[in-house]
């Protein structure tokens, strides 16, 4: 008999919030603390005394990694889509989304890049030129407004039947009011 899967949804040292095939979400405890489990692992899981217990990570599909100095960080996996959320100048870090780019180029992870607050529009001038060098390297970019509400049902028919995305982006770009408008309930 299969044990039952549920998805990853959030991770500390103490529980993993699992996403059960009815879409309720519960805390769950590791079976052993070699497991890792990460942001979109699916992972099979069984109850004891009333406890749900992870008893293994299945297999990945990809993992996005963060590495800083000799030490490596599992971000999250199984993606589908990484939207990187950026503004104009002064909150447009290239560095940054080369970093995110490059790694998803290496886990074959999609990728976008959201510009938002397009209605600075003399900020946004100014970067521009930036914005096109990602164009010729072929990166989808949309141009929204959290703000003003301008192009975020693109943003929703991008994000139709994907079911691990990231959004990720330096702060104050943002990925708060991103998402309180996709999901007002979240």
């Amino acid at each position: 008999m299969s044990k039952p899967k549920a998805i990853v949804s959030s991770t500390s040292r103490r529980h993993t919030e699992i996403i059960l095939e009815d879409k309720s979400t519960i805390l769950a405890n590791l079976s052993s603390r070699h497991l890792e489990p990460c942001v979109g692992d699916n992972v099979s899981y069984h109850i004891e005394k009333e406890d749900y217990v992870l008893s293994e990570v299945l297999e990945r599909k990809n993992c996005l990694i963060r590495s800083y100095g000799k030490k490596t960080k599992q971000l999250a996996t199984n993606l589908d889509l990484i939207c990187i959320l950026t503004a104009p100048k002064p909150l447009c870090n290239t560095v940054f989304i080369d970093r995110v780019l490059t790694a998803a180029y290496k886990e074959q992870i999609p990728c976008c890049i959201l510009v938002n607050k397009i209605d600075l529009k003399e900020a946004l001038e100014e970067t521009k030129e930036i914005f096109s060098y990602y164009e010729k390297l072929g990166v989808p970019l949309r141009y929204i407004s959290v703000k003003k509400e301008i192009a975020l049902d693109q943003i929703r028919k991008l994000l139709e039947n994907k079911n691990v995305v990231a959004l990720t982006g330096i702060s104050g770009v943002g990925k708060s009011s991103l998402l309180n408008a996709l999901i007002p309930d979240a």
